[in-house]
């Protein structure tokens, strides 16, 4: 990779695309989990899950307190995998067209199923928001 887009990349924050891996990326930055516990979690299939952190572990995403392939290991985020999470939030912001005219209103970035993902101007004033009802218009 040369300079040049090592710090494009920097610059140029990547979406995740497949929603299965964003969903166990988001599971993962909760807390450590076993890949039946993440199966459970995230409602995938045992398999499906064991093969995603197969291919996280070899780009350097997730790490576990046992050599790959044992059972109960407990899988959790690398820096790289932090990184990568971050740079899907910072992607679904920068592409934010209805910004809210109200300083202390939100807006909806991203639905996955029952996870929402809200973009605030300011610290909410309250410990009760109102949802939006609509995710942006023409979000990729």
């Amino acid at each position: 990779m040369s300079e040049h887009s090592e710090i494009f990349e920097q610059i140029a924050p990547k979406r995740i695309r497949s929603k299965h891996r964003r969903r166990l990326l988001s599971l993962l930055a909760e807390s450590e989990a076993t890949v039946t516990e993440l199966a459970h979690d995230s409602e995938l299939r045992t398999p499906h899950v064991s093969a995603e952190i197969r291919r996280m572990r070899d780009e350097g995403l997730a790490t576990s307190d046992l050599p790959p392939g044992s059972r109960g290991a407990r899988i959790r985020l690398t820096e790289n995998g932090w990184k990568m999470l971050e740079g899907d939030e910072w992607s679904k912001v920068l592409s934010l067209q209805d910004v809210p005219v109200e300083r202390d209103s939100c807006c909806l970035l991203s639905r996955e199923e029952e996870r929402l993902t809200l973009c605030f101007l300011n610290p909410p004033k309250e410990t009760m928001v109102q949802i939006p009802n609509r995710i942006l218009k023409d979000f990729p």
